[in-house]
């Protein structure tokens, strides 16, 4: 609240700060004043109630006039209040009254201004007298300025009045000079049009000089700034995945006659107004719809593509661009985006080689997903393998491979009726590293027989070891399951015949404790003789 006198009449306060700095008349200022008298100023501790049409050398220097009039700040809930912060600051004048009149109706009005330069003012009610106010501005020199309304009929409760600087798209060089008796100047005018909004732009370009008989010579400019559509666009795939056409989105985009896909400006091409096309290619011409009438190709790299769209069964698609000094095209179409959530491994994982690791995913939100099919890659995406094929749900036991690297990465892949649905990958990469063997091998003889002997000790709390016999060399697989067939941990190594043991600390392959209950011991040997048997044990804390 600005603290203005009780019965506050003909007061100016401030400075106050903006909160920005504001472009005002080719100046910028960080502070203002506000008067009760319905105006604010950058510099000026005038307060004249005098209002004025402006330009006028009699009002306040850098002054921007929302109600200007002879206004009081009495009565109840008269106040003038500001707010400033980095993106606008509101100068707010409650329930003030002309001097002299008890109007039932007060003014309650505001002035906004950006950080751009532009100035909203708002007006909430307004009283009896407001057809003798001023509402504008000036700049410093009291010489240029705007006067929206002087001493007329035009406030109402619900206006608003904004200020803004328009695009200036039109320049020209040199400015001025000097032209010998007999000849001539060349100009160079510049037209930009990025700041314009489609339609038709005019403008005047005079030329003032001292002939006496053509003292000003005005010459019209016409700016048309738009688009045609395209006749005809294909965005291919209409899915998208990895699974179709490659590394590239390809557009095909067939315009109107006269216009010629030839004359296309290839650094002008935009996939959704910001990416370009894929480097190293061009446009090409071709017939994608086989009518006689040649289009245009052009290619994307996906990745950039998928960036920029936001998940959907209907994502719109358009593709800008020139047409050589003519026009520019607007071609459009729709994809289908829709995106699986890979969130286990994520990337930056350790996994040791031979354990058990759980994939997991989460399907798009709102569809209904039929399967998926996990592949690996172990040099950073370069080559892909096949994981899993046809997995239900959303998690898949994955025994770790004895391939150590630093660049595994996983992707999973998703599927409806209609084919693929969207992929998602590790973020980043994780590491397989090499495990020191789990498995103890005891000295002695190999046995004759294959076995797998009761854990000891059992019950066990947390510790136990589970002891089986190899006759003859193998590829082992030792696993432990919960009652309900929850694979818990597992040992997969080649072992030498013998006799070996390995150690149970109670936690599962992700380290995690398990809880009281009964587990299953189960040993599988691989090979032209396979042997399985299984043990039962039971967990008490």
């Amino acid at each position: 609240r600005v603290s203005f006198s009780a019965a506050a009449d003909d007061e100016n306060q401030g400075p106050f700060p903006i909160g920005f700095e504001f472009p005002f008349y080719d100046q910028s200022f960080t502070q203002f004043r506000v008067c009760t008298n319905g105006w604010i100023s950058f510099t000026s501790s005038s307060t004249t109630f005098s209002n004025q049409p402006l330009p006028s050398p009699l009002a306040p220097e850098n002054l921007i006039a929302a109600v200007w009039q002879d206004l009081i700040v009495s009565g109840q809930g008269a106040a003038v209040y500001y707010y400033s912060e980095p993106g606008r600051l509101i100068v707010q004048w409650n329930n003030l009254r002309p001097f002299g009149i008890f109007s039932p109706e007060p003014f309650t009005f505001q002035a906004v201004l950006y950080p751009s330069g532009e100035i909203l003012l708002h007006y909430q009610s307004v009283g009896s007298t407001a057809q003798y106010t001023t509402v504008g501005m000036q700049n410093a020199a009291k010489t240029d300025g705007l006067t929206v309304v002087f001493r007329t009929h035009y406030l109402h409760p619900g206006l608003s009045v904004r200020f803004f600087a328009p695009p200036r798209w039109l320049s020209v060089t040199p400015r001025s000079g000097v032209v010998p008796a007999g000849g001539s100047a060349q100009v160079t005018l510049t037209i930009d049009a990025a700041q314009l909004e489609a339609g038709d732009h005019a403008a005047s370009l005079p030329v003032a000089s001292n002939d006496p008989d053509l003292p000003v010579l005005a010459a019209g400019v016409l700016v048309h700034v738009g688009s045609v559509d395209a006749a005809a666009a294909d965005i291919d795939p209409n899915t998208l995945n990895l699974e179709s056409n490659g590394r590239w989105i390809v557009g095909h985009v067939e315009l109107p006659p006269p216009h010629q896909p030839s004359q296309v400006v290839a650094s002008t091409v935009r996939l959704r107004g910001t990416v370009p096309l894929a480097e190293g290619t061009q446009p090409e011409l071709g017939d994608f719809n086989e009518n006689g009438i040649p289009d245009v190709q052009l290619r994307f790299d996906r990745a950039a593509v998928e960036a920029v769209l936001p998940e959907g069964n209907e994502v719109p698609i358009t593709i800008t661009g020139e047409i050589h000094e003519v026009i520019y095209f607007t071609a459009r179409d729709q994809i289908r985006v829709i995106r699986p959530r890979l969130t286990a491994p994520n990337g930056g994982e350790t996994l040791p080689a031979g354990s058990v690791f759980t994939v997991r995913w989460e399907d798009p939100q709102g569809w209904n997903v039929d399967r998926a099919d996990l592949v690996v890659s172990l040099d950073g995406g370069e080559s892909w393998q096949l994981l899993a094929e046809n997995v239900t749900g959303n998690s898949y036991p994955w025994t770790i491979p004895h391939t150590p690297t630093t660049r595994a990465r996983i992707r999973v892949h998703v599927y409806d009726a209609q084919g693929v649905m969207g992929y998602d990958a590790t973020d980043g990469a994780f590491t397989i590293q090499p495990t020191v063997s789990a498995v103890e091998t005891e000295e002695g003889a190999p046995p004759s027989t294959y076995a797998l002997h009761q854990n000891a000790p059992n019950p066990f709390n947390p510790v136990t070891w589970i002891r089986f016999d190899l006759p003859r060399p193998g590829r082992v697989a030792l696993r432990i399951y919960s009652v309900d067939g929850r694979l818990v941990r597992e040992w997969r190594e080649s072992l030498p015949a013998g006799r070996h043991r390995v150690r149970w600390d109670g936690r599962t392959t992700n380290e995690n404790p398990v809880a009281s209950g009964v587990y299953f011991a189960r040993l599988a040997v691989e090979g032209p003789e396979p042997f399985e048997a299984s043990r039962r044990m039971l967990m008490v804390k």
